[in-house]
């Protein structure tokens, strides 16, 4: 597995945290904090941020699922609830 990073917080249904660009998975401390009874919420950091190593190539949002989806297989997540701040538009 590539190296990934993220900060992993509660116990329940999965839900995978996507950060704002330029922002590390913590920026969504305060939500993971508020769902941890219900959701185990994964603070993802995206390619190339904090800990997480980048994409070679040009990023395209073909490239990120992919990215996202070694995670969630790596973590055996059959499914999940998926929270993006602000990632915009292709």
């Amino acid at each position: 597995m590539e190296n990934y990073h993220s900060t992993i917080i509660g116990k329940g249904e999965p839900l995978i945290f996507l950060p704002a660009t330029g922002f590390p998975g913590i920026e969504g401390l305060n939500i993971a904090e508020y769902l941890s009874d219900t959701y185990e919420c994964h603070l993802v950091d995206l390619p190339g941020i904090g800990k997480s190593e980048g994409i070679s190539d040009k990023v395209t949002v073909a490239k990120i699922a992919q990215w996202i989806k070694v995670y969630i297989d790596h973590h055996q997540i059959d499914q999940a609830v998926f929270v993006g701040h602000s990632l915009g538009r292709d």
